[in-house]
């Protein structure tokens, strides 16, 4: 807030495949709901889904692709674009 000075910045807050457990989406939501009731603008993101087809279990390309194209129409709405 200090830096953009916009109380109103939405921010994304997103689970993605590496651990779609629903103990850490609710935490992600008891979190997001503290953060919108003390003024903030925060957004759970689903990313969930995507195979993890990188190195060691990570998302590589193809589930980058893939949270891409599941993120940019919620962040796009949010941000009237």
């Amino acid at each position: 807030v200090r830096v953009y000075r916009n109380p109103n910045l939405p921010v994304f807050v997103a689970q993605g495949p590496m651990n779609c457990a629903e103990d850490l989406r609710i935490a992600l939501s008891e979190s997001i709901l503290s953060i919108n009731k003390a003024g903030g603008n925060a957004i759970y993101l689903d990313l969930c889904g995507p195979v993890c087809d990188g190195c060691g279990g990570h998302p590589g390309q193809l589930a980058h692709a893939a949270m891409a194209k599941m993120a940019i129409p919620s962040i796009a709405k949010k941000m009237g674009w």
